[in-house]
Formats: structure tokens, C-alpha cells, sequence
């Protein structure tokens, strides 16, 4: 149930699972992800059963002040508006805010070729959905060729691209890649990959014995500096303000969702707050998951880095780090094995690393609070635990 008080947005005050099941129709449904403004809107992502099919339906739930969830309903001719809770759900691909994907479904057969070289086999296969943001699929081109094409709305895919070109060429010699810009749709401010070859960093920690783990993790944190050294000044900035932003705004979340987690949260904001931190900003990764980085082939790959930011080595490390121990708690790899690399981690930070590990402790607890159930509270406070808030 979510109980999150706000005069504004009053149905998501007692938000009972049952619910969920009459707006979208379905006897099984689940959240995977809140997203919360608060006296602005909030969305709710769902995973929803369908009768007669192995596959779920994803959807959105849409709560906005006053009539503006009505009004939205009477333009989209299969969202529910539910009067009691004055919110408004759309199943996939029926978006808002996003309109761009049902464009590139209904024409994919012509839209597709430019964005992938050739012509598609098959339809695309959708693997990342965020309501409202972006949309990520993956298309398979009739050679047997893998793309993955994203439409956005949160920042224009020709800015992207030519960030993405500059950083791949200054990258060229180096001991690290990036997955380059294919091809790019400004009408629907798509933008394409071509897919990288190999094993995620998480898959290939799991598969091997924790005393064989060192030495792939140590080639991904070599290949790294590589990046940080890199001739570049990206736009986006994660300076100590910036940082201490995004921390306040995931303790805000934290408290509203979990109120049990509110004053540990707040506490944690105010030590970085008031603790001096000297950030030698480089060119960064800035949303470093284990997922993201790529070990092929052609050696190591980093994905998804529209997130390039001038920031602090030592927070794509604490992203590093805080990624291990959430894979150690949901069980993706042994905690011995997040042990070890952990403690490579710790080793390669600067006097800012454990300053940073404060902020990637707050996002990866907000992590579990956006996603409420059972065990949400627990998680998100392990998460706090694990890297080093406990009081």
C-alpha cells in the first residue's frame, strides 16, 4: 500500500493494491517504479497480468492536481480514468508524454531501416520502459545484426550524438570504448546503437569463483581512468552542489515513502551537508551500474553514457561500489565476490570517495523506496547499512 499524504495528489494516500487491479483490469499486478513530485504529479509504473498470455503488459498510472488526469483520458481512447483516486491509467504503448512510441510502432517497417542500416526482421522488443521519459527497444536488422534504438524526451538525441562522437574519437587508442551513436531520428528524437558484443560486468562477476574476480574487475577500473583522463568538458556538472541536490531530493523521496526511513535519511543529507569535500572533477560515466559496462572482445565498452558528466572520479567508483552490495543483497552475485571488489574500490578512491559513497547511499536506498512492497522499508535500510549509515 502507499500512503503518501499530499492535499494535491490526495488518491495516493491509501493506495491499496486492489485498486491497482480495477484500474488496469488485471488479478496480478506489480509496481516497478514510483515516481514523485510532491503537489506536482506522480507516476506509477506497473507490470500488469493478461488473461491468455505469458507475457505482461506494462502501463502507467498518471495522478496530476485538479482535472488534468480527466481532461488527459478524453484524448486517449483506451486510458481509464478512475474517479476515486482521480488518476488516469494507460497500458503500453499509450503514452502522454510520449506519443513518439506509438508513432514508431504503428511505422516501424519504414521507420526502422534508417535507424538500424538495413531492413528489420521482426518487430522490436521492448527493453526499457520509463513512462514519460524514454523508451528503449531492441531491433533486429534481417543480417543478423542487433541494435537498440531509444526515444527520449529529456534531452535532444542530436546533442547526444555529437557528444557521443566526440567522446568515442578522443577515446580512440585508448584502453576503453564506448557504444557508439548509429543513426539518430530528429523527428522522433530517437537515437540507435549498434549492440555490444559480450558480457555485462554483473554477469561476469557471477560466473566466476570469487578468487578469480580481481583481476577482470581490476582491467574495468584501469580502463576507466582512461575516461577520467579524457580531453573533454561535458555540459551536465556534478559538482558539490549538484551532488548534494540529488542527495536532499532522495531523502525527500525516502521520507514520503517510507516515513520509517525519514530522520536516517535526513541525517545522512545533513553530513554531507556539512562535511568539506574537495571534488576533482573529470569527464565521468555518471550513472555507473554494473550493467553498463561491458566486457567483449574488443576489451572493455561503456554503455549508456548519455549520463557524461564533469563530476568526481570517486563517484563512479561509489557507483561501483553501491552497485555491488545491491547486487550482493538481491542475491546477482556472491557477497564475497562484492567483498573483494569492494575493497579494490576503496583502495583506487581519493579522500572524496567516502564522501560520495553518502550520495550513492541515498539514491540506491530512494532505489528501493520507489518501488513499495514488504520489503522496500528493510531494503532501502540495508542499502544505508551496507554502505556505511547505520545511525
Amino acid at each position: 500500500m502507499i500512503t503518501i499524504s499530499d492535499p494535491l495528489l490526495p488518491g495516493l494516500h491509501g493506495l491499496a493494491e486492489d485498486r491497482l487491479r480495477s484500474i488496469t483490469g488485471s488479478s496480478d499486478v506489480e509496481i516497478l517504479r514510483l515516481r514523485y513530485s510532491r503537489g506536482e504529479r506522480a507516476v506509477l509504473h506497473l507490470s500488469s497480468a493478461v488473461e491468455g498470455s505469458g507475457q505482461p503488459r506494462e502501463g502507467a498510472i498518471w495522478f496530476y492536481p485538479g482535472k488534468k488526469a480527466r481532461r488527459l483520458a478524453g484524448r486517449i481512447g483506451v486510458a481509464v480514468f478512475d474517479p476515486g483516486i482521480n488518476a488516469l491509467y494507460t497500458p503500453f504503448p499509450h503514452d502522454p508524454r510520449l506519443r513518439e512510441i506509438g508513432t514508431f510502432l504503428s511505422g516501424y517497417a519504414d521507420l526502422a531501416p534508417p535507424l538500424i542500416g538495413g531492413v528489420p526482421d521482426g518487430g522490436p522488443q521492448l527493453v526499457r520502459y520509463r513512462p514519460g521519459l524514454s523508451c528503449t527497444f531492441r531491433c533486429l536488422r534481417r543480417d543478423g545484426a542487433s541494435f537498440y534504438v531509444k526515444l527520449q524526451n529529456d534531452a535532444p538525441v542530436k546533442r547526444l550524438a555529437a557528444s557521443n562522437a566526440l567522446l568515442a574519437d578522443r577515446l580512440e587508442g585508448s584502453h576503453l570504448q564506448i557504444s557508439r551513436v548509429y543513426a539518430v531520428n530528429l523527428d522522433l528524437n530517437a537515437v540507435s546503437f549498434e549492440a555490444v558484443q559480450g558480457p555485462s560486468l554483473e554477469q561476469t562477476l557471477a560466473q566466476l569463483p570469487t578468487g578469480k574476480v580481481i583481476r577482470p574487475f581490476a582491467l574495468v577500473c584501469s580502463a576507466l581512468r582512461d575516461l577520467w583522463s579524457v580531453p573533454i568538458t561535458p555540459p551536465r556538472l556534478y559538482d558539490r552542489q549538484a551532488l548534494v541536490g540529488q542527495a536532499e531530493r532522495a531523502s525527500c523521496l525516502i521520507g514520503q515513502v517510507t516515513p520509517e526511513l525519514a530522520l536516517l535519511a535526513r541525517k545522512v543529507t545533513d553530513r554531507l551537508k556539512a562535511t568539506p569535500a574537495r571534488l576533482a572533477l573529470r569527464p565521468i560515466h555518471g550513472d555507473l551500474k554494473l550493467e553498463h559496462v561491458i566486457l567483449g572482445p574488443a576489451g572493455v565498452t561503456l554503455i549508456d553514457t548519455e549520463s557524461l558528466s564533469l563530476g568526481p572520479p570517486d563517484y563512479d567508483l561509489a557507483q561501483l561500489y553501491g552497485r555491488l552490495q545491491m547486487a550482493a543483497q538481491l542475491g546477482a552475485v556472491q557477497e564475497t565476490t562484492a567483498s573483494t571488489c569492494c575493497r579494490e574500490l576503496r583502495e583506487l578512491g581519493s579522500e572524496s570517495f567516502d564522501w560520495c559513497l553518502g550520495i550513492v547511499a541515498l539514491h540506491l536506498a530512494k532505489f528501493h523506496a520507489q518501488r513499495p512492497g514488504p520489503m522496500s522499508a528493510e531494503r532501502a535500510r540495508d542499502m544505508l547499512r551496507r554502505l556505511g549509515h547505520t545511525r
